[in-house]
């Protein structure tokens, strides 16, 4: 029987990230969907609405990973 897991993200929740090229915002919206939107840089205003999943890997430290819907991952 698999084991149903809680994400380690909260619904609200919303996450800035800053690359060289650009920056996107993640926002979680529940345990299984979230936004992600480039705000500034390369690819700025593209915006997506995807179902992720979430790994903690230590206090502080959560891997994220998402099917972009073009199929590529994320």
């Amino acid at each position: 029987m698999a084991s149903q897991t809680t994400s380690p993200l909260r619904a609200g929740q919303v996450l800035e990230i800053s690359f060289p090229r650009f920056k996107p915002q993640i926002t979680v919206h529940s345990e299984r969907e979230l936004t992600v939107e480039i705000v500034a840089g390369d690819n700025i205003d593209f915006s997506d609405t995807v179902e992720y999943e979430a790994v903690a890997v230590r206090d502080g430290l959560v891997i994220l990973s998402w099917r972009k819907h073009n199929r590529t991952r994320a």
